[in-house]
C-alpha cells in the first residue's frame, strides 16, 4: 500500500509541475489623456500536456479600483500585435492582429463596445487576415 501511495504522489506531482501557467508573455499600460483611466493589455500563455493555450485580455482601470475586462482574444502563439490609442478621455481605440509568425491567427472572444462611459472601438491592423490558419 505505501508503494501505491508513493506512485500516486509522484504521478500527481508530475502533472502539477507539467501543467504550468499562466505565464505573462507581454503587457502594456496606456493612460487616458486626462489621467483618469488606464487601458491594460496582458498576454498569457498556459502550457502542459493537452492544455496549451494563448490569450490576450484588455482591461480598463480607474484610480485604485480593480480593473475590468473589455476585450478578449485567443491566438496561436505567445503574443499578438495590439495597439491601444486614446482618441479622447472617453474613447479608446484598439488595433489588433496576429504576430508576424507564419500561420498565426487571432480570434476575438469578448468585446465590450462601451464601459463606464468609455467608448471602445476595434479594428484589425491592415495586412493579412486575422484568421489565416495552416
Amino acid at each position: 500500500m505505501p508503494r501505491m501511495r508513493n506512485a500516486i504522489a509522484v504521478t500527481l506531482a508530475f502533472f502539477w509541475l507539467a501543467a504550468c501557467g499562466p505565464v505573462i508573455t507581454a503587457s502594456n499600460r496606456v493612460t487616458s489623456p486626462d489621467g483618469h483611466w488606464a487601458a491594460i493589455v496582458e498576454s498569457k500563455q498556459w502550457s502542459g500536456p493537452g492544455n496549451d493555450f494563448d490569450a490576450t485580455q484588455i482591461e480598463l482601470q480607474q484610480a485604485n479600483a480593480p480593473p475590468f475586462e473589455i476585450l478578449g482574444f485567443t491566438h496561436e502563439y505567445a503574443t499578438m500585435k495590439v495597439q491601444l490609442i486614446w482618441i479622447s478621455p472617453q474613447h479608446l481605440d484598439v488595433q489588433f492582429g496576429p504576430s508576424d509568425r507564419k500561420c498565426d491567427h487571432v480570434d476575438m472572444t469578448f468585446q465590450a463596445v462601451q464601459a463606464a462611459g468609455i467608448e471602445i472601438t476595434t479594428k484589425p491592423f491592415p495586412g493579412p487576415a486575422n484568421t489565416v490558419r495552416c
